[in-house]
């Protein structure tokens, strides 16, 4: 088996573990929202707990393994996610897309966001021959060593926050590429 084959595995597998109580909690909270009055405290669990399931769902696609195709629209969603809220998502779908594709894709948004802490826009076009995502930001903050990493294909000595630049080197069929422009950056799959 694969190293990235095993690592897909570990991750549904966690994933799998982890969807039973975050559903049980979150049908708790349902009934809970049913019989008591309106509070912030509840509404602040309610948020929470769909982040939470978003957050799963994110990192079940980007992580875990399948042959399934993804749809365009969970896709999209899983995209909306790893922008927490401060990267706007420009990007239009077919219905359905390859997995390893939509895997790649929210990988390489992942990356994209990390190098947008305080948030921005990333824009997703697509030719037929490649995936661009173009993201632009007033504080754009690229790590040279993460994105060289990324293109030659190694990432060593990762911290596990930045573990989406490694899987992508390894699962990308084309090497990534990023370019730097006035207007932000260009990754290119």
């Amino acid at each position: 088996m694969t190293e990235p084959a095993l690592a897909a595995l570990v991750a549904a597998r966690i994933s799998h573990d982890m969807a039973s109580p975050l559903g049980a909690i979150a049908n708790g909270l349902e009934l809970l929202a049913l019989e008591l009055p309106p509070s912030p405290e509840l509404a602040l669990l309610q948020d929470s707990m769909t982040e939470a399931l978003a957050r799963l769902a994110m990192l079940r696609l980007a992580f875990g393994g399948g042959t399934m195709p993804v749809s365009g629209a969970n896709l999209f969603a899983a995209l909306q996610t790893a922008g927490h809220g401060r990267v706007t998502i420009d990007a239009s779908f077919p219905a359905n897309l390859p997995r390893p594709l939509a895997q790649c894709l929210l990988l390489g948004t992942m990356c994209l966001c990390t190098a947008m802490p305080r948030g921005g826009m990333l824009s997703i076009t697509s030719t037929d021959e490649a995936w661009t995502l173009h993201a632009t930001s007033d504080s754009l903050r690229i790590d040279k060593a993460l994105w060289q990493g990324l293109q030659a294909h190694e990432n060593a000595d990762l911290p596990p926050a930045r573990a989406h630049f490694a899987l992508l080197a390894r699962l990308s069929p084309r090497r990534p590429q990023l370019e730097l422009t006035d207007a932000g950056a260009r990754l290119t799959l």
